[in-house]
């Protein structure tokens, strides 16, 4: 710069900083689901003084000072949250966004039948409510295998199988639980007498035929016994009879029933003398 004697001079220019408008941004994830619901809220500023500071109202009564707080809504509804931004000029600016929770997912199930032999035919049925419809179910049934609908037929072998149900809704809740354990016996293994063909024969024995226990008797001699040669008694050499009680008498008789014998009438013979038939 020149002055009118013709001096000059040199102004230094300043560095001069100028500061866009101040924005806030705003957002939340998710943004529909099933209460209970957590929401992750992300808060950015741009433009303005720094340093900021955030303030959040979330629509249900809470507020949150952080710039990415998260927060769980519990109860169905639509809620704005709003996030407040404010620089160190005091400059605000503001940003928000909705969220949307549904009623809890419900799910309940029947199982029929859940025990029975072996190959056992079984029907799962669910229903739900609650959430977002429409909804998706998906059945494990235990032994590997899944199906899916809301009625569904599964046949199991032998076991015990524990058989869960997962249903998902048009908002992305889930719901697991367990539907029923299941117990499907196995029939027996066939015997060999029930296997449905004949018997096998039973082998044939090792062991001897038993012996009789006692020979059999010989058969009576059919040639008469040698005479018996006796001493008459005092009785018999004077004539007189012997009674039959007498000693005498009844050696007599004893001997011969042992002589006839042989021939099968000593029998008789000491019967009649038993009946006073004989030495009388």
């Amino acid at each position: 710069m020149t002055d009118g004697t013709g001096a000059t001079a040199t102004a230094l220019a300043g560095t001069v900083t100028v500061n866009g408008p101040l924005a806030a941004t705003a957002a939340g994830t998710p943004l529909t689901g099933d209460a209970p619901m957590m929401v992750k809220l992300t808060g950015s500023a741009a433009g303005g003084v720094p340093p900021y500071s955030y303030a959040w109202d979330l629509g249900d009564g809470t507020t949150k000072a952080q710039a990415n707080p998260t927060h769980v809504y519990s109860s169905r509804g639509t809620y704005t949250a709003t996030l407040t931004l404010t620089d160190s000029k005091g400059t605000t600016s503001h940003a928000s966004f909705q969220v949307t929770v549904y009623d809890p997912l419900r799910v309940t199930s029947s199982v029929t039948p859940t025990s029975g032999g072996a190959p056992l035919s079984v029907t799962f049925t669910g229903s739900a409510s609650g959430g977002l419809p429409p909804y998706q179910f998906t059945w494990q049934f235990g032994d590997g295998s899944s199906g899916s609908g809301a009625t569904a037929t599964h046949a199991y072998a032998g076991g015990s199988f524990n058989a869960t149900l997962t249903v998902r809704d048009a908002a992305g809740g889930v719901w697991t639980g367990a539907a029923a354990n299941v117990t499907a016996t196995a029939p027996p293994a066939p015997s060999p007498t029930t296997g449905g063909g004949a018997a096998a024969p039973a082998p044939p024995s090792t062991t001897s035929p038993s012996q009789p226990t006692t020979a059999p008797s010989a058969p009576a001699s059919a040639e008469p016994s040698e005479p018996v040669e006796t001493q008459p008694t005092p009785a018999a050499a004077n004539n007189q009879p012997e009674a039959p009680g007498s000693p005498g008498g009844l050696g007599v008789l004893l001997l011969v029933i042992g002589s006839l014998l042989g021939t099968g009438l000593g029998g008789a013979v000491f019967l009649a003398w038993r009946n006073g038939r004989v030495g009388r």
